[in-house]
């Protein structure tokens, strides 16, 4: 298959003959005068490198850049300004921008060729990462294929948001910034805006369970729309950690938490540490009342200033109701989880007061 490249330019005659060298070479290539031709290709053809100018009338080649890069799917798509307008200043601005080269005009037309054959290179060389709404049939087919690697997942900077490790084609272990095993995995795969990449052969030190992939996936694609993706919190949020043995109960008090404002770790009483409690801070803690004196009898439910973290039990009316035992710790309520998306919210409120 033919690698396809996007010329970009309001001179046509200034680039014609790179044009023409291009198709030579056999490459597959379309031009666009403007910003709003170039956009209007993205959407039907795939690129594997875009040359465009900076300067050009209505949209600049940095606005025509951002554009790009705040769309998934061409987000990665190396780009190379070719442009007369360029100094030192501006090439360094395009760099930044993200552009993987910049060539001031006029060029040679066998320096650009040659730039952009190492560019494509050096893309198809490096991780590739694809959009998320491709991974549940890509996981299907490790899953079938019996294969073992990593998938990695990436937010919209680069900065990695957590891992789900496939071995023989089943998952043995996940974990994302606010969880990990099963819940990793249904949180990442419920993630919006992020990417991923899968990185064959690599093993995960940690093989603590065994999952099938498809009834992970049905999982997720149950509660994708009750999960909001929120990777960067604002500073004023309160954090809550919510402990649960049971995946779906505190996957819902998460959306309900999240709904209202707070931001919620999810995890199970078998994960909890001091570390955890120590790391993640919480202003609350949420937990099951078959669990909370196991929690409470592994650690100290305080903060860094030694003040008291208000616990909140959460439970079937039956179990609330024989929670005589738990009246000793410091518990500012119960709720019932029949009514978490009514009264959780509300308790965490008034704990908090």
């Amino acid at each position: 298959m033919k690698d396809h490249i996007l010329v970009v330019d309001d001179e046509l005659d200034a680039v014609d003959p790179l044009i023409r060298v291009l198709q030579h070479d056999g490459y597959e290539v379309d031009y666009a005068a403007n910003a709003k031709e170039a956009l209007g290709y993205v959407k039907t053809t795939s690129y594997q490198l875009i040359l465009m100018d900076v300067m050009m009338p209505g949209m600049s080649g940095y606005q025509l850049l951002k554009k790009l890069q705040e769309d998934e799917e061409t987000a990665y798509i190396p780009v190379i300004f070719v442009t007369g307008h360029f100094n030192a200043e501006e090439i360094v601005k395009g760099l930044e921008a993200g552009a993987v080269d910049a060539i001031s005009k006029p060029f040679h037309i066998a320096e650009v060729v040659t730039r952009g054959k190492v560019r494509i290179a050096e893309s198809k060389l490096k991780r590739r990462y694809t959009p998320i709404h491709h991974f549940f049939a890509e996981a299907q087919e490790k899953e079938q294929s019996r294969r073992t690697g990593c998938f990695e997942f990436f937010d919209k900077s680069k900065n990695k948001v957590g891992d789900v490790f496939v071995s023989e084609g089943k998952i043995v272990y996940a974990t994302s910034k606010n969880a990990i095993k099963e819940d990793a995995f249904l949180q990442l795969a419920s993630m919006k805006d992020i990417t991923y990449i899968f990185q064959e052969g690599v093993r995960s030190q940690n093989t603590s369970f065994s999952a099938s992939v498809t009834s992970l996936i049905l999982e997720a694609s149950k509660i994708v729309d009750e999960l909001e993706a929120k990777e960067i919190r604002d500073e004023d949020q309160k954090r809550v950690l919510v402990i649960d043995r049971d995946r779906i109960p505190r996957i819902l008090a998460s959306r309900a938490l999240k709904s209202a404002g707070y931001a919620p770790t999810v995890t199970s009483p078998d994960e909890v540490t001091q570390d955890i409690i120590s790391k993640y801070d919480p202003h609350v803690v949420i937990v099951d009342p078959q669990d909370c004196e196991l929690v409470l009898n592994k650690v100290a439910l305080t903060r860094p200033s030694r003040q008291p973290i208000p616990l909140i039990v959460y439970g079937d009316q039956d179990q609330l109701e024989k929670h005589d035992a738990l009246r000793k710790y410091h518990i500012k309520a119960f709720v019932d989880k029949a009514q978490t998306n009514e009264s959780l919210a509300h308790a965490v409120f008034q704990a908090l007061k």
